[in-house]
């Protein structure tokens, strides 16, 4: 072991759930001032007062020393991994909010000195947030069924979705398609989702979410899990995990399954990765297997 902290959550029972987010330095720009690599991480306090004591601290990626700590007062419990955007040292937390939109649920904090630098109230949210290609939109999914477009180069600008009719899972993808155009592909309680997301370049204006044409519904997967994209030199594809013991290969421009494997049949898939020198998948599953095999 390299170095521990001490206990940074208060209550019974509380801990963390969101896995670390890491800002590296020596792929950090010029307006990063730490001499070392920042490990962020946020709370889970589940005890007395949980909805208003969490937390995010920023430690000494060396050493595990905090080096600061965001403690707004009005922060609920977070579920998911923090999104660190590189571009504006910037990370973007998302939590619960048990005050509905009175209470900020998506937290942008600067990774230099751990100062809020805007919040914004869009209800629960279990999802980790991601950001796009050309770094001027973070999206995020909502508990409540929203797809929000979260400007990074305009102050205060969120613009949200209309009702999915489901409950998101995993994280968002974006693929950009053109300039200020995007896809958006994530999973769903009932399968897997894209929207196509299109956006102005310098005014928070209304942003367009087309389901048809542009985006699809796939409603054969039962319980995905997060998506996993395969990028050149293979062929683009998406995966996806399912509680159906399969791992789905699907189109991600019509959204038809073009293949699958069977993992478990008895078992729930969690989330693949994919190491692209060796092509071989990795996956768990919820009986406590964990399997290697070849790219379809």
């Amino acid at each position: 072991m390299l170095w521990q902290t001490g206990v940074l959550t208060t209550g019974a029972g509380s801990g963390f759930q969101a896995a670390p987010a890491v800002q590296v330095k020596s792929f950090a720009g010029v307006g990063y001032t730490p001499a070392f690599d920042t490990v962020i991480v946020a709370t889970r306090n589940v005890g007395a007062g949980s909805t208003t004591n969490n937390r995010v601290f920023g430690l000494n990626g060396n050493t595990g020393a905090t080096v600061w700590t965001f403690n707004p007062g009005n922060m609920d419990i977070v579920n998911a991994t923090p999104y660190v955007d590189y571009v504006n040292n910037m990370v973007w937390v998302a939590s619960r909010s048990i005050g509905g939109v009175a209470q900020p649920s998506l937290w942008k904090i600067n990774t230099n000195t751990g100062s809020l630098s805007a919040p914004f109230n869009l209800n629960d949210i279990d999802q980790a947030p991601t950001q796009n290609f050309d770094g001027r939109v973070i999206y995020i999914t909502t508990n409540g069924g929203l797809l929000y477009a979260v400007r990074t180069d305009i102050n205060n600008c969120s613009q949200s979705s209309g009702a999915l009719g489901v409950t998101p899972r995993g994280f968002p993808i974006p693929i950009e398609t053109a300039a200020l155009n995007d896809d958006v592909f994530f999973s769903t309680s009932t399968g897997v989702s894209k929207i196509h997301v299109a956006y102005p370049l310098a005014a928070c204006a209304p942003v367009t979410f087309t389901v048809s044409p542009g985006g699809w519904v796939n409603p054969l997967i039962t319980n995905p899990s997060s998506l996993m994209f395969t990028s050149s030199p293979q062929a683009e594809f998406m995966y996806v995990g399912s509680s159906d013991g399969h791992l789905y290969k699907i189109n991600p421009t019509t959204g038809a399954n073009a293949a699958n494997r069977t993992i478990n049949s008895g078992a729930t898939i969690g989330d693949p990765s994919f190491d692209t020198f060796t092509q071989k998948f990795y996956v768990g599953d919820s009986t406590g297997r964990v399997y290697s095999f070849d790219l379809f």
